[in-house]
């Protein structure tokens, strides 16, 4: 018999009308598999359209820059910050989300209408990746009960819809990082060079959305190569790295024409770290307290509500159930294990810890942690609903715990997503915004340059006023993270920023502004005040400026 024989039952076969057993068999196994998880998707996305609400874009530092980008490209200038003085190269963000944020602009052309827009293809972009992630773990021999509940679990993360509400790149990310595991799994099960170029394709589209995406080019050649298959992990590395390549290339070359004083905040992330890293600072120093950092969010994430010793007892019984579920999940893949380890290694040596920059990694590395307690569930809820046994006592134990920790994990979610707190950070920034917006509007002329920390995309978007970001973003050196007064003053000089929004009562600025008033009386001028934040214009003259601007010359273009 070859190969290429169908299997046939008595009375089947071609003269018959009837379909041989194995292509009736996989059409029966391609139902549940497509169905089930668009049953998943739809479902998520009725959840995200109910905790859906309008949130102003720009109240999210990111948010804005990424719809500035988008604006840019809409308008054919290219991947540039048009609004920022010097149309400065969008050198920091890969092009992907704000190519996808140009289609919208052609779409609605108003910032508001755009941004509630993209948060809509956001909620749409969540439900998608959660419904694919339902397959991918049946792919590994999760049962369709499990697969099922990981997904809802983890995709019901009260931050992961917080993110969906305003214009941010991880939604997509999303997609494309469980697209990017699932073929990367596939490849490194049994290398084909379709595969191969499967997952490159993927891999492009997850490291052009996010710089985290870089990851994945890293964990499926070490992955082959743990499975002993040193030629496929050799040549999936070197297309990873052209694939790396281009953006990087481009990238690091764009950052030149960015006044140093602005590559903080607007140049690659590459260049920056490593600067850091190399600088006289604390960067190194500090490598223990961002761990702790790191895993308490993590945690705090995966068992809500733990504090003091009962988080750290949670964070014993989360790392027993990782090692466990490592040493099971390893034996199908590498991939996910080794993507969860250098997300976290990313995110550890990120020195900007925040909640939203973990939540592609949760999914990840919260299917590790279900892999270490995956059977002992699936064999309880079996014996106790279909066969009505009575499991062992360790198979009882290690489901129980299991299943009551999916319970109030889920149950956390559903509270927190029905009482909108998702939501409420937002709503304060997005005050915050709103009066900033009023007070520039009613102060500052249509060619004035508005500097602000973090709301400077915002107010380009609602006032349509020329914008700059007004603080550092170093670790190096002496000084806040935000930037010593001499360093933030060569950023107002090199912006050409002529006026000042202070967010959150001053913290950034206060101690820049009394300096240049003691040094420069009358250089600072109030406009406009609210509560916690201030607008005050710049009027420095040329011997001012040289002053207190290292460098600067008296007569000059600022930023030039």
């Amino acid at each position: 018999m070859s190969d290429t024989t169908v299997l046939e039952e008595p009375g089947e076969g071609p003269n018959t009308g009837r379909a041989p057993v194995r292509v009736r068999a996989r059409a029966r196994a391609l139902v549940p598999g497509l169905l089930v998880p668009l049953i998943v998707a739809a479902g998520l996305g009725i959840v995200g359209f109910l905790v859906w609400a309008a949130v102003s874009p720009g109240v999210w530092h990111d948010d804005g820059a990424y719809l500035l980008l988008g604006k840019s490209l809409a308008d054919g200038e290219g991947l540039r910050y048009s609004q920022v003085p010097g149309s400065l190269p969008g050198a920091k963000f890969p092009p992907l989300y704000p190519l996808f944020l140009a289609l919208l602009w052609k779409i609605t052309p108003g910032a508001v209408g755009q941004g509630s827009l993209a948060a809509t293809f956001n909620v749409v972009f969540v439900a998608a990746s959660g419904g694919m992630f339902v397959a991918y773990l049946r792919t590994l021999n999760f049962s369709w009960r499990i697969s099922i509940v990981t997904a809802v679990l983890f995709w019901l993360l009260p931050d992961l819809w917080r993110l969906a509400l305003v214009p941010l790149s991880e939604p997509l990310f999303l997609v494309t990082l469980v697209a990017a595991l699932w073929t990367g799994s596939r490849l490194e099960a049994q290398p084909t060079w379709r595969r191969l170029a499967e997952f490159l394709a993927v891999f492009a589209l997850a490291y052009h959305t996010r710089t985290m995406g870089l990851a994945m080019g890293i964990a499926v050649p070490l992955a082959l190569l743990m499975r002993g298959r040193m030629a496929w992990a050799l040549r999936s590395a070197a297309c990873s790295v052209l694939i790396i390549a281009p953006w990087m290339f481009w990238s690091s070359r764009a950052a030149s024409a960015i006044p140093a004083p602005l590559r903080d905040t607007l140049g690659p992330y590459a260049g920056w770290l490593t600067g850091q890293a190399g600088g006289e600072g604390g960067y190194f120093g500090v490598m223990g307290a961002r761990a702790l950092t790191l895993a308490g969010q993590i945690v705090g994430l995966f068992f809500p509500g733990t504090e003091g010793w009962n988080a750290v007892l949670a964070g014993v019984i989360m790392g027993g159930a990782l090692i466990l579920g490592v040493r099971r999940l390893s034996a199908q893949t590498w991939t996910p294990i080794l993507t969860a380890a250098l997300l976290m290694g990313m995110l550890w040596l990120w020195p900007y810890q925040e909640i939203r920059l973990t939540m592609p990694l949760i999914p990840v590395l919260g299917m590790v942690m279900v892999a270490g307690f995956r059977p002992e569930a699936e064999r309880l809820t079996r014996g106790i609903v279909v066969d009505g046994a009575r499991p062992d006592p360790v198979t009882f134990l290690v489901g129980i715990m299991g299943l009551a920790w999916i319970l109030a994990l889920g149950s956390a979610s559903v509270i927190a997503l029905a009482g909108g707190r998702h939501v409420e950070p937002l709503r304060v920034r997005e005050l915050m915004l709103a009066r900033a917006v009023q007070a520039v509007e009613e102060r500052v002329p249509p060619t004035g340059v508005v500097g602000a920390p973090e709301l400077w995309a915002g107010l380009a978007l609602h006032t349509g006023r020329r914008v700059a970001p007004s603080a550092r973003f170093r670790l190096d050196g002496e000084g806040p993270i935000w930037g010593t007064p001499s360093e933030q003053f060569a950023v107002w000089s090199a912006a050409e920023i002529e006026y000042v929004v202070l967010e959150n009562a001053g913290v950034v600025h206060q101690e820049a502004l009394d300096e240049l008033v003691s040094r420069c009386p009358g250089a600072v001028q109030v406009l406009a005040s609210w509560a916690g934040g201030w607008l005050v214009r710049l009027d420095w003259d040329d011997t001012c400026r040289a002053s207190v601007v290292p460098g600067a010359v008296p007569g000059a273009v600022p930023g030039a």
